[in-house]
């Protein structure tokens, strides 16, 4: 198994030091307006995606971003860190996950 390793998680070294783990900034589109419509519109798109309080970010993609406008999104393009949610059928954000007897990747 993967393990997902996200901002602020760290390795502890032998003599107990700490190594973090820092997102790097990557060019992202910040959507606000009805964010459970929205959500559900990128969800159904497989587009990975932060989800918190008062806005959803995905990475950068014009397409998605303008069919979310057309939705009534209010889109902005930033620079932050991203950290998206994990599947549900993996852990982490992986995308390998059980069906019963067989397991696949996708």
């Amino acid at each position: 198994h993967t393990v997902s390793l996200d901002h602020g998680d760290a390795f502890e070294l032998p003599d107990l030091s700490l190594i973090e783990v820092t997102a790097a900034e990557e060019p992202l589109l910040q959507i606000t307006g009805d964010l459970v419509q929205l959500a559900w519109h990128i969800g159904n798109r497989h587009t990975p995606c932060q989800i918190e309080q008062n806005r959803l970010l995905i990475q950068s993609d014009p397409v998605i971003g303008h069919m979310l406008e057309h939705l009534g999104a209010t889109v902005t393009s930033i620079n932050a860190q991203f950290t998206p949610e994990g599947g549900a059928y993996g852990h982490g954000r992986t995308h390998s996950h059980d069906h019963g007897a067989t397991a696949h990747d996708h």
